[in-house]
């Protein structure tokens, strides 16, 4: 894959001067309307209830990760395990490792605030191929709960509808 001229990437936690560069950033984006959610983002991440990590080049900001103390997923948060929620990278920038070097860094994190393990939710479609094969390269497994549905567990015979919030949970070792 062509490399697109990435001016040295920095990762750096959001902070207040960063709402105006995601609003920049991503106005021509799949993620343009996404600047109410930064904005509660930020907020959370002053409360340290969440953790918000940018990657930015040349200016921009072209990906970012956030991670969320206590999940709202059941199975991590009975068991204390940080969940990756809102991970992503700017289509025409994806294939470079901007998102490995968000998810090791993220990691990073997560064990220096003191946790065992990490965990992150995967939807299921093709639309999430390329993030599948990354949680594998990076030792994710299974968090051995099965298929959920609005992270809720799906019983075996049930009919579910394939969208966004069909997901598999998986987890690592820190």
């Amino acid at each position: 894959m062509k490399q697109l001229g990435l001016t040295g990437i920095r990762l750096k936690e959001l902070s207040r001067n960063e709402l105006a560069l995601f609003q920049e950033s991503f106005k021509d984006t799949y993620l343009s309307d996404r600047f109410d959610l930064f904005k509660k983002y930020l907020k959370e991440h002053s409360e340290k209830n969440r953790y918000v990590l940018l990657a930015c080049s040349g200016g921009k900001m072209i990906g970012y990760v956030t991670l969320k103390y206590v999940s709202d997923y059941e199975n991590f948060a009975r068991n204390n395990i940080p969940e990756i929620v809102d991970f992503n990278v700017v289509p025409r920038f994806r294939k470079q490792g901007i998102g490995r070097k968000l998810l090791k860094r993220i990691e990073s994190v997560a064990k220096k605030s003191g946790y065992a393990q990490i965990g992150i939710g995967v939807g299921l479609s093709e639309d999430y191929g390329a993030a599948q094969r990354l949680y594998v390269k990076m030792n994710y497994i299974p968090d051995a709960t099965g298929l959920h549905y609005d992270a809720k567990p799906v019983q075996k015979g049930t009919t579910v509808r394939v969208d966004d919030s069909l997901a598999v949970y998986l987890i690592k070792n820190l």
